[in-house]
């Protein structure tokens, strides 16, 4: 047993920095995404969006090896935290289940759309129905799997910053940024309705969120 502390020290000050880094791949795969397009029509959607392709595959492909990334970090967290307490256990499952139905969002934003896309792209306008209802499907979808993760994703910083709470100093500190944390991402779902870009609001609270965690982790403050 003895052996092991210090093998879990590493672990944590890995996870850590790994997190940190993890924070760093988000924001430049943010500034890789490409632009809104403008298209007028839905044919010129089909070709932006065939164009797009790769560097869409890249970036949402990228999010999604963050996100599975992030995730063994979180479990590193919750498990220095206690996974046999209910809050640390219950902030892991929030997240990961959240996280999963971002995943399913990139997938479909990422990966689907422009898939679909390459296969339509150049199909004379009156034979694009099927295209057409394809893409709002996907639309649909991703409409539906963003807010859910966001909820999931504030339910379990809620959690994680209520078992934070109790700690001094610094650590109390990001307790209460984080429960303010999750007031913001329930806010950005609930406005999205209005304004969906303030959906990417909320990627923006969650990737500070993990990049606090990477810090607690690195600097071994809890």
């Amino acid at each position: 047993m003895a052996l092991q502390a210090p093998q879990e020290e590493q672990d944590m000050r890995a996870a850590g920095i790994t997190l940190i880094v993890a924070f760093l791949a988000t924001v430049a795969l943010f500034a890789a995404h490409p632009a809104e397009s403008g298209a007028t029509t839905f044919a010129e959607v089909l070709k932006n969006e065939a164009r797009d392709a790769f560097v869409d595959a890249v970036v949402h492909g990228g999010f999604i090896a963050v996100i599975a990334v992030e995730l063994v970090c979180f479990a590193v967290f919750a498990a220095r935290l206690g996974f046999l307490r209910i809050l640390p256990l219950a902030g892991f499952i929030f997240t990961a289940t959240g996280l999963g139905f971002i995943m399913g969002s990139m997938l479909m934003d990422g990966l689907v759309v422009p898939a679909i896309a390459q296969r339509f792209a150049g199909v004379a306008a009156q034979r694009l129905d099927m295209a057409h209802t394809l893409v709002i499907f996907c639309g649909t979808v991703i409409r539906v799997l963003l807010p859910i993760g966001m909820l999931f994703q504030a339910a379990g910083i809620c959690a994680w910053s209520i078992a934070l709470a109790g700690r001094p100093g610094v650590v109390r500190g990001i307790a209460v940024a984080g429960l303010l944390a999750s007031i913001l991402l329930v806010a950005a779902v609930g406005a999205s309705a209005m304004s969906p870009p303030a959906l990417m609001a909320g990627f923006a609270v969650t990737a500070l969120w993990a990049l606090a965690i990477g810090g607690l982790l690195a600097t071994r403050k809890i």
